[in-house]
């Protein structure tokens, strides 16, 4: 899976001229992963928990905090 995010990753930055995309990796995905179903998709935290893999709520708690324009506008 790393191997694919790297991959994936320096194609981005070559299409880009953007080198900040190198720096991606499975973690980064993963948050974004979590805040997105949390946050957009007001997916249940313990189902994302599950689904992640994380054994505690305080591990995900912070990806509920950051909301998105639309959801605040709502």
């Amino acid at each position: 899976m790393q191997d694919w995010v790297e991959q994936a990753a320096d194609h981005a930055a070559e299409e880009t001229d953007n080198d900040d995309y190198r720096r991606v990796s499975t973690h980064d995905l993963r948050r974004c992963w979590a805040n997105h179903l949390l946050v957009e998709g007001n997916i249940s935290p313990r189902i994302v928990m599950a689904l992640g893999g994380w054994s505690s709520y305080d591990a995900i708690e912070p990806y509920l905090a950051a909301s998105t324009e639309a959801n605040i506008i709502e």
